[in-house]
Order: structure tokens, then C-alpha cells, then sequence
């Protein structure tokens, strides 16, 4: 039996925070001060001291409000999850900065941000609900940054695999066809992501959004 070659594949590189390449969202406060993935994992006194749950809020609120709808979260000094967010943005960009640095990176001016493809049962994002999560994504974000662009989260785990993992079955010059499973925090996502005749995922045209989206609700903890 042959076997089919495989051409090189030109990795982008993954920082790595606290030894790992995933940065879970989590919050914790020590003396007021934010820690973040698995250091605020690792430094949390008690289970209940973690905040982990501001990612679907901040499509619940007026992100563009001086003061966004106030949050029901203890022993945290923030009570909004826009700037709950701020928080975990702000320390994620310290850590990712100061490992391009000790790389030889130059620090970016760019950041892409995956966003939720499904809130409930059976029923994709609304639009409502995207532009609220959008502007307090960008509210939250550092002002320094020149462009702020957004994902479709399956887009993001493909562009993932074939560009951070370089898996051989997607790096391929070829039009893909991709089933994508997201077993998340409160959601079983399932959708089918379709690319050009180049493998790349299409900025335009019937295929920009996931294809046969489906969530259920199942997973968490």
C-alpha cells in the first residue's frame, strides 16, 4: 500500500501561558488583583470564588451603555461583565505579550475573536444579540489595538486545525468539507464547515457562516 505524501505545513506558532496553550475563562480576584486560566484555577481558595460565566452576558447587554446592566457576582470588585471581560482581556494580553517578547515576536496590533455560533437549543445567534457581543467585546478590548475582527466559533476551531495543528486531512491546497463538534461549557454545537477550491474558509457568499448548525443542550461541567 502507498502512502500519499504530505507537503510541509507552515505552522502559525501557539503561545504558551502557564505552561499550557489553552487559557481557560476564568476568573479570580486576589486582593482585588485579576488572575486569570489556570492560575486563577490554581490560586482559588474555594470553587465559588471563580468566575467563569460572563461570556454569554455580554451579548445581554447594550455594550455602546456608560454603564452596562449591573451583575450579581460576589467577592469580585467588578460587577459588570464588560468589565469582567476588560479583566480577563487585559491580563490574557499581558501574559500572550510578554511570551512574543522573550520569542522574538513583535507584539500585534491585530486580534480576531471567536464568537458564539449558538445560544440555545436549535437556535443560531441573533443578530441583536452578535452586535451587543461585538461592541462590548470591543469595549472591553485595549484602545491600542488597530483592527478588532470576529469569528464564527467552528470557523475558528477549523482555521485552528489548519493552520495551529496543521492536520494533514485540512492543510491540503483542496476544497474541504468539515463536520465540527463543539462539546462546550453548556452546549453540544455541531455544524459543517465548507471552504474554497483553495481550503480556505470564504469571507463572502453562502459559505461565510457554518453550514446545518445545530446546538443542543448538553455538556458543562
Amino acid at each position: 500500500m502507498s502512502i500519499k505524501k504530505m507537503p510541509w505545513i507552515r505552522r502559525v506558532s501557539l503561545a504558551r501561558i502557564d505552561d499550557s496553550l489553552v487559557i481557560p475563562t476564568v476568573l479570580y480576584y486576589e486582593n482585588k488583583k485579576p488572575l486569570i486560566g489556570r492560575e486563577a484555577r490554581d490560586r482559588c481558595v474555594s470553587p465559588e470564588l471563580l468566575v467563569e460565566d460572563f461570556k454569554i452576558d455580554l451579548g445581554d447587554i447594550d455594550g455602546t451603555a456608560i454603564e452596562p446592566r449591573p451583575r450579581s457576582v460576589e467577592f469580585t470588585p467588578r460587577r459588570t461583565a464588560v468589565g469582567l471581560a476588560k479583566d480577563f482581556f487585559d491580563e490574557a494580553l499581558r501574559k500572550i505579550n510578554e511570551w512574543l517578547q522573550v520569542e522574538g515576536f513583535a507584539l500585534p496590533s491585530k486580534i480576531l475573536i471567536a464568537e458564539p455560533l449558538s445560544l440555545g437549543a436549535g437556535s443560531l445567534a441573533n443578530e441583536a444579540w452578535l452586535t451587543n457581543y461585538r461592541r462590548s467585546v470591543r469595549r472591553a478590548l485595549p484602545s491600542g489595538l488597530k483592527e478588532v475582527d470576529f469569528m464564527p466559533e467552528p470557523f475558528a476551531v477549523f482555521q485552528y486545525y489548519r493552520y495551529g495543528a496543521g492536520h494533514p486531512l485540512v492543510a491540503e491546497q483542496r476544497k474541504q468539507v468539515a463536520l465540527v463538534l463543539d462539546f462546550g461549557g453548556g452546549t453540544f454545537d455541531v455544524s459543517v464547515v465548507e471552504t474554497t477550491k483553495q481550503g480556505d474558509i470564504s469571507g463572502s457568499g453562502i459559505n461565510s457562516r457554518p453550514l446545518s448548525a445545530k446546538s443542543i443542550p448538553i455538556g458543562g461541567f
